[in-house]
């Protein structure tokens, strides 16, 4: 009898999460991801990084056809952007690919949130309904639905494996532990921000449970959690901070980015706008009112909550009111040390709030529900799981529509792909440019777009260019000493150049340099009467050793897995 309850009851919760990925699910395929805030981007990105692929670059970072040369997959995250190529190609449609890959992390949030809370609380009635509300927030569908931030929206997916990883190295199964190493490298290979305020809210989680860091099995496992993360991840880390050192890029400029503290605290939020949408209000940011009145319930459901849980329940309440608090109060962002300001949109730490409000939440309405029937358990699963579901109805009730902009994917995708040589720098994302070509595009629109090498200083006449992919020669005769030239490349590590005579019997490498707009300056020492310059992208060889260290790490991971099984 009981074997059959516990049937019963896994079916019972499978149905309500098939559900809630339909529900959910069929919006995602439904919209055009190319009609939200960032989508189209996306999609020009993907397709790039596709194209960069059948071009035989690798890794596959600068795109030759976009904006003189574009690294497009150079500092943003990319497990995204390679799950969705993935998928666009097997389904023939890149548009398809982003859509199946958000469901794809939509299906692995629920799974992470109702393993972490399974684990935490022992309950699967609070684990169905955490993993559920989870999902329903309409700031969590607002990322996907909206502003199409594939990077963000997938990022929250990891927040309940993170803290299922923290949970079992302090209290739980602390074999388990390696979730931290999954979770951590997840949030890195998918968005930066989401990333950093993770590490300060575990930090903050950590230093609740200082006491167990006396222990010198747990600092161990940090320990091994934290080269763990660094190998794996260091193949996209490397060129990114590489790139911090190397020049100035638009991304790392808080003036060009806007993410100072006097601008930031413009963003954040109106505290109505928690409760209902505002004229011309771009996201929509309001809670979900049926997590929101269990959450309020937490003043009464306090007192019941297990001994062993109830910091950790404390912590969460606590947590959630400060990310919501932090979305509104513009003042606090005007002082905000520039890390923190990193995060542009004060708004951003609503997807936090939501994560910490629907475990509160869960636990709230088991409790409730426990009290109204005496403290009987064995029918609260089939109550609560049509609870949840009226979230989920009032998630999809709202009309994420009606913040989006007409466009259709697969002219979005004609277009791109039929321009795939000729993208200019109004149809993409400039974030990850030179900053001095980013300042010069309205000031010098012509000269950025340009399309040939320029003397800068001294004299020589240009007697024929070629560019193809990346790779540009130049056929000079009478070349003074000391002359410099500007190549219409924009500047990246991994370019360089050389000289050689007529008579190809002296070849001279030649230092390669950022102008004063972005591009690549190279100066030519001696003089020559005939000569050719040959400027070429080349994958640096540190990208490949950091490759090889990555690969190397996750196989050790796997291992360290299996052995800890095992043993």
């Amino acid at each position: 009898m009981v074997k059959n309850k516990k049937i019963i009851e896994t079916i019972y919760i499978i149905l309500a999460i098939i559900l809630t990925l339909f529900v959910l699910g069929k919006t995602i395929f439904s919209y055009d991801i190319s009609g939200t805030n960032d989508g189209y981007l996306h999609l020009i990105k993907i397709i790039g990084v596709n194209d960069i692929i059948e071009s035989g670059q690798f890794p596959p970072i600068i795109e030759a056809g976009f904006c003189n040369g574009y690294a497009i997959n150079l500092f943003y995250n990319p497990l995204t952007t390679y799950i969705s190529l993935l998928c666009g190609v097997i389904l023939n449609n890149f548009a398809y690919g982003i859509k199946l890959m958000l469901f794809i992390m939509m299906l692995l949030a629920i799974v992470f949130m109702y393993k972490f809370i399974k684990e935490f609380t022992g309950k699967k009635e609070i684990a169905i309904a955490a993993a559920i509300f989870y999902v329903t927030n309409p700031y969590y569908l607002s990322n996907i639905y909206i502003r199409g931030a594939i990077g963000e929206s997938a990022a929250l997916t990891f927040l309940p494996l993170l803290f299922l990883g923290l949970h079992n190295l302090f209290s739980g199964d602390k074999k388990k532990h390696y979730y931290i190493t999954i979770a951590a490298a997840g949030l890195i290979l998918t968005h930066n921000i989401t990333t950093l305020y993770a590490a300060i809210i575990s930090l903050i989680y950590v230093i609740f449970n200082i006491k167990k860091l006396k222990e010198k099995d747990v600092v161990i496992k940090v320990l091994i959690n934290v080269g763990f993360i660094i190998g794996i991840t260091l193949f996209f880390m490397f060129p990114l901070v590489l790139h911090r050192f190397s020049g100035d890029y638009v991304v790392f400029n808080s003036e060009l980015m806007r993410n100072y503290g006097a601008k930031v605290s413009e963003s954040a939020i109106e505290l109505k706008q928690l409760f209902t949408e505002i004229e011309g209000q771009a996201v929509i940011f309001r809670f979900n009112i049926i997590q929101l009145i269990l959450f309020i319930a937490s003043i009464y459901c306090y007192k019941y909550i297990d001994e062993k849980n109830k910091k950790t329940y404390l912590i969460f309440i606590i947590l959630a009111i400060i990310c919501t608090l932090l979305s509104i109060f513009s003042s606090v962002w005007k002082i905000a040390p520039d890390i923190l300001c990193t995060i542009q949109f004060p708004w951003r730490l609503l997807g936090f709030a939501g994560f910490f409000m629907s475990i509160v939440a869960s636990i709230n309405l088991f409790i409730i529900l426990k009290k109204i029937f005496n403290g009987k358990e064995e029918n609260l699963l089939f109550i609560i799981i049509p609870i949840t579901l009226i979230s989920l109805i009032y998630a999809n009730s709202l009309d994420y529509k009606d913040y989006t902009v007409k466009k259709d994917d697969d002219e979005s995708i004609e277009f791109v792909e039929k321009n795939i040589d000729n993208i200019v720098y109004m149809n993409i994302n400039r974030e990850y440019m030179p900053s001095k070509t980013y300042v010069n595009l309205n000031t010098n629109p012509n000269r950025i777009s340009g399309a040939s090498a320029i003397i800068l200083e001294g004299n020589a006449e240009i007697k024929s260019e070629n560019r193809e992919e990346l790779c540009y020669e130049i056929e000079f005769s009478n070349i003074d000493k000391n002359t410099k030239i500007e190549i219409p490349f924009l500047f990246y590590v991994g370019y360089n150049a050389y000289i050689e005579d007529e008579d190809n019997t002296n070849k001279v490498e030649l230092e390669v340099k950022e102008s004063e707009y972005g591009f690549l300056e190279i100066e030519i020492p001696n003089e020559y009467e005939n000569a050719r310059v040959v400027v070429e992208y080349k994958t640096p060889v540190s990208y490949y050793i950091v490759y090889v260290i990555s690969f190397i790490t996750l196989i050790g991971f796997i291992i360290y897995i299996v052995y800890n099984h095992k043993k």
